[in-house]
């Protein structure tokens, strides 16, 4: 193998490295996005209960 062929053979493995690290990252943000709107409807949710009993305290 002559040296332009083991350079091209070591940027190919640079890029799928490359590859699988931004397609890890990908991966993280959206699990961050997902907890992050599954928090905020449980809070809403939290909300909404709170808010529907203490309206029902409200009619006694």
């Amino acid at each position: 193998m002559n040296l332009y062929d083991e350079v091209m053979d070591q940027i190919g493995s640079l890029n799928q490295q490359i590859e699988i690290k931004n397609d890890m990252l990908k991966e993280n943000a959206r699990q961050k996005r997902k907890r992050k709107h599954e928090a905020f409807w449980e809070v809403t949710g939290f909300s909404y209960m709170v808010d529907e009993f203490s309206n029902s305290q409200k009619k006694r």
